[in-house]
């Protein structure tokens, strides 16, 4: 009897192991034929360094890792079906190799007709995962899982304003570092003089901001006397909507409150830093259309303005956050 149950638990250890690597894994894409790949494109050009990937795939010639690197918008194969037989993908792996956050966006193409599978924004150092065991997961810089998050940086800024995103889970510290960003100065009282500039956008859901600091230097680069005029006492914050009055109220500053400056009176020489602190913490419901956040600069009189004018902003900006889920 021990020999007969020896006998048959050998024969269940030989038939699992054959079938191992589908137990296991299990594809989550099959590429039929050659008319069939699997593609990575990028919501836009990186600031520094184009993102890795590997696919890992059994079939025909595997099973392999298929490994590169993406080429920003324009799409790129990771991987291209055979017409010799089928390859079945296992799993996907981007790691974000960038200097700022990314939105990757992985689909199926057949005959030319891409369809999205997947689309997610990757953190700094993070990783986009996605396996049939696992499911589909975002990972910060130390490996803990961040899901949907995380937001992003308008590409229109994004090689002179770099988010670096922290944090586990739902709970975000992301620091905006500005490097000569350009904010356009408009000298019109239709809205009111002055100007904003979108720094980021909150993945879509309620968003509870718990705390933000900024220390900011404000540079004129247009001519000063004929523009912005020297020794005006002008004023900064970030908000959810963008600069419209010449206070920088409510929703204008509402996510870091509005802050005094004067403005230079050299030209291309950065006025005196100044900083400010959010007092109390909020919740905004971003669950039909997702917040985003602006920098926002407010002229006071037209007579401070003579025209429009641009300032280049240097600092920092850090807004401590969590995502409470969307519905």
């Amino acid at each position: 009897m021990k020999v007969a149950r020896l006998l048959y638990l050998l024969i269940v250890l030989l038939v699992l192991s054959a079938f191992a690597p589908a137990f296991c894994f299990g594809q989550i894409v099959t590429l039929a034929d050659a008319n069939a790949s699997l593609t990575l494109t990028l919501s836009g050009a990186p600031s520094t360094t184009q993102p890795n990937y590997s696919v890992t795939w059994t079939g025909t010639g595997g099973p392999a890792d298929s490994v590169g690197a993406a080429t920003g918008a324009t799409a790129a194969t990771m991987l291209s079906g055979l017409a010799g037989g089928p390859r079945q993908v296992e799993s996907v792996h981007i790691y974000n190799a960038d200097s700022a956050s990314i939105t990757a966006t992985v689909k199926k193409v057949v005959s030319g007709t891409g369809t999205t599978l997947l689309s997610a924004t990757v953190p700094v150092a993070g990783s986009l995962r996605w396996s049939k065991l696992e499911g589909i997961k975002v990972l910060d810089a130390s490996g803990a899982v961040v899901a949907n998050s995380t937001g992003s940086v308008p590409a229109a800024v994004t090689s002179t304003c770099v988010a670096t995103e922290t944090g586990s889970g739902g709970l975000r510290s992301t620091k905006f570092t500005f490097t000569n960003m350009p904010v356009s100065l408009r000298d019109t009282t239709a809205p009111a003089q002055g100007g904003g500039q979108q720094i980021y956008a909150f993945p879509e859901g309620r968003i509870y901001i718990i705390g933000a600091t900024g220390t900011v230097t404000v540079t004129t680069t247009s001519a000063i006397a004929t523009t912005l005029n020297t020794g005006v006492s002008a004023r900064w914050g970030v908000g959810t909507v963008t600069q419209a009055n010449t206070t920088l109220a409510t929703t204008e500053q509402d996510l870091l409150p509005v802050t005094t400056f004067t403005s230079g009176t050299t030209i291309n020489v950065a006025n005196t830093a100044t900083t400010a602190a959010l007092a109390s913490p909020a919740v905004f419901d971003g669950t039909s259309t997702a917040k985003q956040a602006f920098f926002n600069i407010s002229v006071p009189t037209a007579t401070d303005i003579d025209a429009d004018a641009t300032v280049a902003i240097n600092g920092t900006v850090t807004i401590v956050w969590a995502f409470l889920g969307d519905y």
